[in-house]
């Protein structure tokens, strides 16, 4: 199938290198699918949002950041009546293949990765608000090469300390950590998956924090919501059939944990993703 390509060259203004914008959208359908003569990273601000990319559509919330290639087909929306907000920068590859000979010449990563989970990461507050000051000269007009090469090394080596986190921590947690985000214990519940690592629940927590940045607990809502979002995308299920599934029995603390993950009850997300989709849903 082919698709529209957009040229940098027709945004980009003579004697830049690149582009950076900031998007806020409520429009169901974003400038069409489309590949480009360029490559490009956005991070998600607000939403959830769905990006359609290679055939495969995913939900993307904030604080999510996807590295795009050249030769993606993608796609960004918004679900209908929810702000969407991200920011987009754009560069000539020849910026990434600069970078990659002199820093990032060890195996194939970044923009070389072919898989979309491989180029999609997920960013604390705290990374994001360091993604901001990085671009502060785009935000300002200096679009020259040493302010886009400046820009995407910043952004490069905040991704590569994501990516080492799990090489950094201990193998109980890690494994501690894959469980947390397991289906299956779901209904078991955070206390049952911590206990189980063979260690006081107290030193667990602590030193999940330290090098995870966040709680036992916090990791579990956010698979359970996660979960949730795919089941009412792919599935019928009644909502409370699905709460039940994710381990949560009071349907109105799973209707409120949910709203306050996506910023809309699941109802409203099913409905929002149906009439994106323009498929009749039946009554619950």
């Amino acid at each position: 199938m082919s698709y529209r390509k957009l040229h940098l060259n027709a945004d980009a203004k003579p004697g830049e290198f690149g582009t950076y914008r900031r998007h806020l959208s409520r429009n169901t359908e974003l400038n069409g699918v489309h590949v480009h003569d360029f490559i490009e990273l956005f991070w998600v601000e607000k939403g959830p949002g769905l990006h359609w990319i290679n055939g495969e559509k995913r939900v993307v919330t904030p604080g999510v950041l996807q590295l795009v290639r050249a030769d993606d087909a993608h796609l960004l929306y918004a679900l209908p009546g929810i702000d969407f907000e991200w920011t987009n920068v754009a560069f000539y590859p020849a910026s990434w293949h600069a970078l990659r000979r002199r820093y990032f010449s060890n195996g194939v990563r970044f923009f070389d990765v072919r898989s979309v989970s491989g180029r999609e990461f997920r960013l604390s507050k705290d990374q994001q608000a360091t993604l901001r000051m990085a671009a502060v000269d785009l935000a300002h007009g200096a679009r020259d090469l040493a302010a886009f090469e400046r820009f995407l090394f910043n952004a490069l080596a905040l991704i590569s300390s994501v990516e080492r986190v799990s090489s950094d921590v201990p193998l109980w947690l890690q494994q501690l950590d894959q469980e947390l985000r397991q289906q299956v214990n779901f209904s078991r519940g955070v206390a049952v998956v911590v206990g189980e690592a063979g260690r006081c629940a107290e030193h667990v927590c602590r030193e999940y924090r330290r090098y995870f940045g966040r709680t036992p607990t916090e990791t579990m809502t956010v698979a359970r919501m996660e979960y949730a979002s795919s089941q009412l995308e792919n599935t019928e299920m009644k909502i409370v059939d699905l709460a039940l599934e994710v381990g949560l029995q009071n349907l109105g603390y799973f209707y409120r944990t949910f709203e306050a993950h996506f910023r809309c009850t699941p109802r409203e997300y099913r409905r929002q993703l149906a009439r994106a989709q323009g498929v009749r849903l039946p009554r619950e």
